[in-house]
C-alpha cells in the first residue's frame, strides 16, 4: 500500500527533533567554486556554477522513477513574506533566503540549523529576495533597505553589514550575489521606481567597495549625448535581480540588465 504524504514526514520530524549538527562550515573555496560545474555533491551558486547552466550530472532521478517520488521532509518558514530564493547547498547544508531572513537547514532532514533575521535600518521598496551566495564560511545576501550583509555559515551570526544602496535612490537589493575570489559582485533593483542602475564589486572580508560601473552615464560621460532628455539621465533604469554569469578564465562578467525607467 502506498504511504500517504504525511506519513513520509514522520521520520524526518524525528530527525529534526533529535538530529545532530555537523561541523562548522569553512568553505567553499575558490577552487571549489571554479570547479562547481563538475560538482555533483553540492549546488554552490544560484545557477549551480558560474556558467549559469543549472546542470547537474546526478542521475538518481530519471524518466523511469520520477513518478514514484515522495516527500521526505518539509521546511516551514514562520516568515510572512515572499519566497523567490535560489537555494545553495554545501556539505549537506542548504542555505536560503526568505523575506528578511537567511536560513540554514539540513538538506536531508529539513532540520533548521540556524536562522538569522535582518532588522531594517531604512525604508524597504520591495521585500522580495532571490537568494544567497556562500564562500569561505560566509553567507552573503542583499536586503530590501539596501544593505549587503554577511553571516557566518556555521552559526548564522552577523559578520558585517554595508549600506550600498537606498530607497532615496529608488533602489533595493534582491538578486543572489556572485562571489569570485575575494569579491562579491552585486547590483540593485528598482527600475520600476525610477532608479539609476549599476553593478559593483565589494570585499568579501568586510563589504568595502572595490569598484562600481553605472549603466546610465552621467552628464559629460561617453554616451550621455545620446539621451535626448537630460532629466532621463537622473533615472534611466537598469535593474539587477537575476543571477549573473562569469567566465572565470577570461575574467568576463555577463550581466543581464533590466527595464528602463520611467516605464509607466
Amino acid at each position: 500500500m502506498q504511504r500517504s504524504f504525511y506519513s513520509t514526514l514522520v521520520g524526518a520530524a524525528f530527525a529534526m527533533a533529535c538530529g545532530s549538527v555537523s561541523a562548522a562550515a569553512t568553505g567553499p573555496t575558490t577552487a571549489e567554486l571554479n570547479n562547481a560545474g563538475q560538482d555533483a555533491a553540492n549546488w554552490l551558486y544560484a545557477t549551480h556554477d558560474y556558467s549559469g547552466q543549472r546542470y547537474s550530472k546526478l542521475n538518481q532521478i530519471n524518466r523511469g522513477n520520477a513518478a514514484k517520488l515522495q516527500a521526505v521532509c518539509m521546511y516551514r518558514s514562520a516568515d510572512a513574506g515572499p519566497a523567490q530564493t535560489n537555494p545553495v547547498v554545501y556539505d549537506g547544508v542548504m542555505y536560503l533566503s526568505i523575506a528578511r531572513s537567511i536560513v540554514a537547514i539540513d538538506a536531508a532532514t529539513c532540520r533548521e540549523r540556524w536562522k538569522y533575521t535582518w532588522e531594517p535600518k531604512g525604508n524597504e521598496l520591495s521585500p522580495t529576495n532571490r537568494g544567497v551566495a556562500i564562500k569561505d564560511g560566509k553567507v552573503i545576501r542583499g536586503t530590501a533597505d539596501g544593505y549587503l550583509i554577511a553571516v557566518n555559515a556555521d552559526d548564522g551570526k552577523l559578520a558585517w553589514s554595508r549600506s550600498i544602496a537606498s530607497s532615496k535612490g529608488q533602489q533595493y537589493l534582491s538578486m543572489p550575489p556572485l562571489i569570485f575570489e575575494d569579491m562579491v559582485i552585486y547590483g540593485p533593483a528598482g527600475a520600476d521606481f525610477g532608479q539609476k542602475g549599476w553593478v559593483g564589486a565589494f570585499s568579501l572580508a568586510d563589504g568595502s567597495e572595490r569598484w562600481r560601473l553605472p549603466f546610465i552615464p552621467d552628464p559629460g560621460q561617453p554616451g550621455a549625448e545620446s539621451w535626448k532628455n537630460p532629466e532621463a539621465l537622473k533615472t534611466g533604469g537598469g535593474s539587477m535581480w537575476t543571477p549573473i554569469t562569469l567566465d572565470a578564465a577570461a575574467g568576463i562578467l555577463y550581466v543581464a540588465v533590466g527595464n528602463p525607467a520611467p516605464d509607466f
